[in-house]
């Protein structure tokens, strides 16, 4: 019988390794993949994650192109908050505590400021990565 090979739930995975990464060093941390909850700007500061797309760069292993829009109570808290973010996000390959063996990250863009026209009042900042990780083998 061939084995099937599915994408794992990528952005959910990271949103998983970023918050306890984030919560090990003492760091104050919410976040969610999409949809956007309602109730985000209760949980500031908030880390959103949003698959872009990708691709199976090999018979097991998915690069997916991520998205990270992170909210503050402040555009200085915003920009903190997302230097954070994505220093995990780039270290995550190398921590042996993460929960998913991350193969591979790539920064496709520093951290800028990226205003959310659907919440003008709230700062954002957004950064955009690729990550590689092995997909799954169903039997």
């Amino acid at each position: 019988m061939v084995q099937l090979i599915r994408t794992i739930d990528i952005p959910d995975r990271l949103r998983l390794d970023v918050l306890a990464t984030a919560r090990e060093r003492g760091y104050q941390l919410a976040a969610s993949c999409t949809p956007l909850p309602e109730a985000f700007t209760d949980n500031l500061p908030f880390a959103w994650f949003r698959m872009l797309g990708g691709t199976r760069s090999d018979v097991v292993l998915d690069s997916a192109t991520i998205s990270v829009g992170v909210y503050g109570v402040s555009w200085a808290n915003a920009v903190d908050t997302a230097s954070l973010v994505h220093a995990i996000v780039m270290r995550l390959p190398f921590d042996p505590d993460r929960l998913t063996d991350w193969k591979q990250t790539t920064a496709l863009s520093l951290p800028y400021e990226d205003p959310d026209p659907d919440h003008p009042t709230v700062p954002r900042v957004s950064f955009t990565c690729t990550v590689s990780v092995k997909s799954e083998i169903i039997q």
